[in-house]
């Protein structure tokens, strides 16, 4: 007994629904998906160099409550010369730190303080952002709020003592321009009685990790015998091509 079977032409018509269901399935999956945190971060790489597949699946991530997605799409957009861009970042940025992001508070406290296109600066609000930041972990957060205490501002005046905690705080965290501010703050007896020893202690720590203005305090506390140092030629030659050397190799700020 022969089975009748469909015409040939039928069997196309079903094959090519069926592979369409099957890629619509798969893209919807990829769609829906929640995407892990590597992803997100190859996405904020490809979105920084104008890849527009990666900032839209930055911006779907973000738009569906994913708070890793919002900080890096916030830490994307700041980076940019136009103004609504970097608002718009400011608001992903609030979004991420609102929901317990250290780096997003970081990032935050960072935009505060400095200003960016379209975002005034601000040192006073900033100040709650990165306070959250070094309670989150990110100590480096400290060098911040010690740099804000050293200034006077409207609505606050400057605070040697707070600069000297939270510089603290950072240097040793291993934050060498944070070492070298409370260096040059020991050594000049701002907020504190002038203790060369201490201040050596940590202008040495910033120029080992190659801060420029470390070795150049260094340098010149050998010319002037300061710091217990004392004058030595072969010491200050030494000294001199670390500073050059670090001049080219400065470290980043946290």
């Amino acid at each position: 007994m022969f089975r009748n079977f469909p015409p040939p032409k039928t069997i196309l018509v079903s094959l090519l629904a069926l592979s369409t269901l099957a890629v619509a399935g798969w893209a919807w999956h990829l769609h829906t998906r929640v995407p892990d945190v590597s992803q997100i971060e190859q996405w904020g790489v490809l979105a920084g160099v104008q890849d527009k597949v990666a900032m839209d699946s930055l911006r779907n991530a973000a738009d569906s409550g994913s708070l890793v997605a919002a900080l890096v799409l916030g830490e994307v957009l700041v980076g940019s010369a136009d103004e609504a861009l970097v608002q718009k970042g400011q608001g992903w940025l609030q979004r991420a730190a609102e929901g317990g992001d250290p780096r997003a508070s970081l990032a935050l406290g960072k935009l505060l303080l400095k200003g960016a296109p379209g975002v005034a600066a601000q040192s006073l609000a900033a100040i709650p952002w990165l306070e959250a930041a070094v309670k989150g972990g990110k100590t480096g957060a400290a060098h911040y709020l010690g740099v804000i205490y050293r200034q006077d501002l409207i609505g606050q005046p400057r605070s040697p003592e707070k600069a000297l905690h939270w510089l603290e705080i950072a240097a040793k965290a291993g934050v060498p321009d944070s070492q070298f501010l409370l260096g040059q703050m020991l050594m000049t007896g701002d907020g504190v009685a002038p203790s060369p020893e201490l201040a050596r202690f940590w202008f040495e720590a910033a120029a080992e990790k190659e801060h420029p203005e470390a070795n150049l305090q260094l340098l010149m506390a050998y010319t002037r015998n300061e710091l217990g140092l004392k004058r030595d030629a072969e010491a200050e030659s030494r000294q001199w091509k670390e500073a050059q050397h670090s001049l080219r190799h400065r470290p980043s700020p946290p």
